[in-house]
């Protein structure tokens, strides 16, 4: 008996039918319009592991797998005024890189491990259908949490370890962060500048605040692309730390391309935050370069 396992479509025609197979462990798109009956995975019990690369929508999606445990969506255009849901509880690893016209919808994932959310362009309310006359839309509405909406926030808020990576404001994390779920197995945390943002640094304060058992965070700051010239390393201890920071944070590690004017500000918010208002002048100067 043939027993097909992968499946590589390439450019390939697709009709809008679903997949059915009892062997399919790993499926890759690249190149291809999507449609919705498609992307209904649950007639494959086996598959695990979903790639969608440089892939267009061509009508409102729902990604849908009880049995996926690693899902990679890449360079993909999820359409002006369409709407995507993610459905995938079983989720192990999931990475979001490059989503051009708006973001999808996250079902819940309390078994994600891993997750890279990368949003390179800026959503706004207009790429949401707000006049939708079904309040129970997930693609208009988001995901419930305390009887409000989240778009992302809520379906990552079950991670051990998390990257978020934004433009200056993008929309779906300036809103899901009003509702900000409470990361509660988040140990590492990466997050780059358009988290830190002077004076207030509200958008980290409340990610940080929501992390109670936060042990490692990672700030890329000012710097275009993955390398970086300087990397620092702070240590933490318990001894005077304030209680709006986990207690089981251990290290911040910051990189850049040169400590400048915003790095300090972002240094100083940190020993605010983590020492309290009274200590931060003394700790402060304490942290000179030289303990990273």
């Amino acid at each position: 008996m043939f027993r097909l396992e992968n499946i590589w479509l390439d450019g390939f025609p697709l009709e809008d039918i679903p997949l059915v197979s009892q062997h399919l462990t790993r499926l890759d798109f690249v190149g291809v319009y999507l449609r919705n009956m498609m992307c209904d995975f649950s007639s494959c019990p086996s598959l695990e592991h979903l790639e969608i690369d440089t892939c267009y929508w061509w009508s409102d999606i729902n990604i849908s797998s009880k049995s996926l445990k690693h899902l990679v969506i890449t360079n993909c255009d999820l359409g002006i005024g369409l709407r995507t849901l993610i459905y995938v509880p079983n989720l192990v690893s999931l990475m979001l890189d490059g989503h051009l016209s708006g973001a999808p919808v996250l079902g819940c994932m309390p078994s994600l491990q891993d997750a890279f959310v990368r949003v390179t362009r800026v959503d706004n309310p207009g790429s949401y259908s707000w006049e939708c006359e079904y309040k129970g839309c997930y693609s208009c509405y988001g995901i419930v949490h305390d009887n409000n909406m989240c778009f992302l926030l809520e379906g990552l808020s079950g991670a051990q370890n998390l990257a978020l990576i934004s433009e200056p404001n993008t929309f779906v994390f300036g809103r899901d962060l009003k509702l900000c779920p409470t990361f509660s197995k988040l140990k590492n945390l990466l997050l780059d500048d358009h988290w830190c943002v002077a004076p207030d640094f509200s958008a980290l304060n409340c990610i940080l605040k929501h992390s109670p058992v936060l042990e490692k965070l990672t700030l890329q700051l000012f710097s275009e692309g993955p390398q970086h010239k300087i990397e620092m390393i702070a240590i933490l201890t318990s001894m005077d730390r304030s209680v709006a920071v986990s207690e089981h944070l251990k290290a911040i590690e910051i990189k850049c391309e040169v400590v400048g004017e915003e790095v300090h500000k972002v240094l100083k918010f940190y020993v605010h935050l983590i020492y309290g208002l009274f200590g931060s002048q003394s700790h402060y100067k304490s942290w000179n370069f030289s303990n990273f």
